[in-house]
């Protein structure tokens, strides 16, 4: 005989064991659901267990057949008996979103379907919740909550409300990914006064942005495909500020949030200069001019109506322009306009000017009536220049006192008879303006005084009765004046020898010549007195007794 007991309840997954007991050494034939006979050999105590595996879902029913004794006789008899087995089915879980991409800080809608009344485990972004139970039908919905970050839910596992309880894991998960919130930031340019500015909003592409204007009215615009919009202001006669309210998505979520920024547009006024340095200079001087005016502005300005020229101004809104290479006359400094160096870049014409008078520098020339005069003799010097200037100059390297020219430019002085050579220096020459203008000068001029003429006489003795010979010698090519032996003035020309001789009438007594002047012949015609005599003597005869 055999016994069959283990009816129980198990999950799908699980194995059952039936326990068979009866004759020891028994072979027991049964049937699964109806199946295939199956045998088990009862042990020596008449005891087995068969392990019923790969159950379905459902009631199953392990029916004996028959039983079968193992000595030689092999006695068999049909046995009845039976055991139920039910499997619990497998739990099932899935997890869904109302909304898998949302805007941010809003919610969606997680729900878990699967076996009804099952509880399941779950996670947040790897951080477990707590466990939730499905209604009758299987299905649990929970609110994400307003999120402002991409979250992942996942599930863990799935227990049955049954007895025993059955379990299933799961890896499944949903993302719900959080849009970024959306963006814009508004950027304005200046403008001078009476121009439009450039109000520019940047934010996320395909988006509109809602907006205050400069007069606090409500305005959009759509930053399309490029995600950049430029509006242009008004022509502007005070600052203006554009305010940011609202973004929005043209389509997709649609998603809509708040934004902040302003912008404020600067209505630049416009740029200003003005022109001083009205002077006199020298003409070797420089002028400084001085532009006052708009804080680091550009200044353009003409000098004589020639080619504009640019003056950057400093941050206290000054500058200096050192004008040189001015010739004598009257010059003309000229405003042309004025920019301003912020991006705006304002300009006007300006109108203004300055006037640089340039003194001629004062010109000086020394000359002398006769650069070479006679010995003891005077010449004249004469200055010529700048009408009225003061003149300054040496002899001979010491300083004279000034002179002044007259009306036409000219002065003459005298040098006084000189023995000696001199030289004349000019030293500087001053105008006699406001200011004065000097020009220095080396020139110079030198007197060469001729040494004096000189001139020796000499003579032969003679017998009574015979000529002697006068012999005067000196400087060449000039004249000399004496008396002869009777008183009686004479001239001789040394010529080019500078010797003369001259015969005296037949002696009868000792007789004097006498020098008296002496004269050049050609050039400067320099005379003067020389002295000197010489006595020829009359020799008397010899005689013989």
């Amino acid at each position: 005989v055999v016994a069959l007991t283990g009816a129980q309840t198990i999950c799908e997954t699980d194995s059952a064991d039936v326990t068979f007991t009866g004759t020891a050494d028994a072979i027991v034939t049964f049937t699964i659901d109806g199946g295939a006979v199956q045998t088990q050999n009862l042990d020596a105590s008449g005891s087995a267990t068969f392990t019923v595996t790969g159950l379905a879902a459902g009631a199953h029913t392990v029916d004996l057949v028959d039983v079968t004794s193992s000595n030689a006789a092999g006695c068999s008899q049909t046995q009845v008996g039976s055991v139920t087995i039910d499997v619990i089915a497998t739990p099932t879980i899935a997890i869904s979103a109302l909304a898998t991409t949302i805007c941010d800080d809003t919610a969606t809608d997680i729900t878990f379907t699967g076996t009804a009344d099952a509880v399941v485990n779950y996670e947040i972004d790897g951080v477990a919740q707590a466990a939730i139970t499905l209604d009758a039908s299987g299905s649990f919905t929970v609110s994400t909550g307003n999120l402002t970050a991409s979250a992942v839910y996942t599930l863990v596992d799935v227990t049955t409300a049954t007895t025993p309880t059955c379990t299933q894991t799961s890896t499944d998960s949903v993302t719900i990914t959080v849009l970024a919130p959306l963006v814009a930031t508004i950027s304005a340019t200046d403008a001078c006064v009476n121009d439009m500015a450039t109000i520019t909003i940047t934010g996320d592409v395909n988006t509109t942005v809602t907006y205050t204007d400069g007069a606090g009215a409500t305005q959009t615009v759509d930053l399309g495909a490029t995600g950049t919009a430029d509006i242009m202001t008004p022509a502007l006669t005070a600052d203006v500020t554009y305010d940011l309210v609202s973004i929005e998505m043209n389509a997709g979520e649609l998603c809509t949030n708040t934004v902040t920024g302003s912008a404020t547009a600067q209505a630049i006024a416009l740029p200003v200069v003005a022109l001083t340095g009205a002077q006199t200079i020298c003409e070797t001087d420089t002028a400084d001019v001085t532009f006052t005016g708009t804080a680091d502005a550009i200044v353009t300005f003409t000098i004589d109506g020639g080619a504009v020229q640019t003056q950057n101004l400093d941050a206290s809104g000054s500058a200096t322009f050192t004008v040189t290479g001015l010739a004598a006359g009257a010059h003309t400094v000229d405003l042309v306009d004025v920019t301003s160096s912020n991006a705006a870049g304002c300009s006007q014409t300006q109108v203004g000017s300055v006037t640089i008078d340039v003194i001629a520098t004062p010109t000086i020339a020394i000359s002398a009536l006769a650069t070479t005069i006679c010995d003891d003799t005077a010449t004249d010097i004469t200055f010529t220049g700048t009408a009225d200037a003061v003149v300054n100059y040496e002899i001979d390297g010491v300083a004279q006192a000034a002179i002044t020219l007259d009306a036409s430019g000219s002065f003459t002085v005298s040098t006084g008879n000189l023995t000696a050579s001199a030289v004349y220096t000019l030293v500087d020459v001053t105008t006699a303006t406001t200011p004065t203008c000097t020009q220095t000068s080396t020139d110079s001029v030198t007197i060469t005084v001729l040494a004096p003429l000189v001139a020796t006489i000499s003579a032969t003795d003679a017998c009574v009765n015979d000529m002697a010979t006068i012999t005067i010698t000196g400087d060449v090519n000039t004249t000399v004046t004496y008396t002869d032996g009777a008183g009686a003035t004479q001239t001789v020309d040394l010529g080019a020898t500078g010797t003369a001789d001259i015969m005296t009438p037949a002696l009868t007594a000792d007789v004097t010549y006498d020098l008296v002047s002496i004269e050049m012949n050609a050039g400067e015609l320099c005379t003067n007195t020389v002295t000197g005599s010489a006595t020829a003597q009359v020799l008397a005869l010899p005689t013989a007794t």
